[in-house]
């Protein structure tokens, strides 16, 4: 069982915090779970040569979060939903290059990677997934269970970049907070680009709205304000649609109350970033 050692070894030198699991189970096997994940080499190594058949547990909030699909038919609905409100079919599950990491569980389930989101931990919030994030962990690729196991997507392996989460995938994370009934207006653009035009302007979005979930105490105004002010750049410009235009500023104002700030400062900053930048 040395193998599961080397593995484990291997994920902690990527990065990726470790903690042992009982053999043949994704329960931990550590006194404190996940809290016990470590990059420590010599302290895993150690462990599994003491536990070699322990299976491995990887800490999400690190060096990535994971989308885990449990029950495929309803995730599968329920992901195409998100993508139409999101005005796009493209990300998880598709061809393109959205595609990070993926990990084949022995439920017939997928592990979806992604960056680190700073969302917590979280079951349920989208129907037949999991959300892993801050204070959660997966069963990394090598563990086994009766006779199947985790094993890495033959070609999204550990070794794919690690993708950034799409707008459509924080919103559906972001606290559910009914908005204010007061809508910002937002005009209208008629914006004729090509594939690659349209995933670089999504990917700027998505920026923008991690650059507020990972703003820090005391910088989160002066961030909001600047991912406010980018977006109406990008509106002002042409480069989005109008629907898309909706969806980025419902993806920044989610963000926006995640961190801590309140709704009408939210407003005002929204409005105030749109305007100075022409939109």
């Amino acid at each position: 069982m040395s193998d599961l050692r080397d593995i484990a070894v291997a994920y902690a030198e990527r990065g990726w915090p470790v903690h042992p699991l009982q053999p043949n189970s994704k329960v931990p096997s550590s006194a404190h779970g996940c809290k016990d994940a470590t990059l420590d080499v010599e302290r895993i190594a150690q462990w599994w040569a003491t536990h070699p058949c322990d299976n491995i547990g990887l800490a999400t909030g690190h060096g990535f979060d994971v989308l885990d699909i449990d029950d495929f038919d309803v995730a599968s609905e329920t992901l195409h939903d998100l993508w139409a409100a999101a005005g796009s079919l493209g990300g998880f599950l598709a061809d393109g290059d959205e595609v990070g990491p993926v990990v084949h569980t022995p439920s017939g389930g997928l592990h979806l990677y992604v960056a680190v989101t700073g969302f917590p931990n979280n079951a349920k919030r989208i129907a037949g997934c999991d959300w892993r994030g801050v204070g959660g962990y997966v069963v990394g690729a090598g563990s086994v269970l009766g006779d199947g196991g985790w094993a890495w997507d033959e070609h999204h392996g550990a070794d794919t970049v690690i993708p950034a989460a799409p707008t459509w995938l924080l919103e559906a994370l972001a606290p559910r907070r009914a908005r204010p009934a007061a809508h910002l207006p937002l005009r209208p653009q008629r914006a004729h680009r090509r594939g690659s035009d349209r995933t670089r302007v999504r990917k700027t979005v998505d920026g923008l709205v991690r650059a507020v979930l990972t703003s820090t105490e005391g910088c989160r105004n002066d961030t909001f304000n600047w991912a406010c002010f980018r977006l109406g750049e990008h509106m002002a410009a042409g480069e989005l649609e109008a629907w898309e235009a909706t969806s980025a500023v419902d993806a920044l104002f989610a963000a926006a109350r995640y961190v801590g700030l309140d709704d009408r400062e939210i407003e005002r900053t929204l409005a105030s970033g749109l305007r100075g930048a022409g939109a």
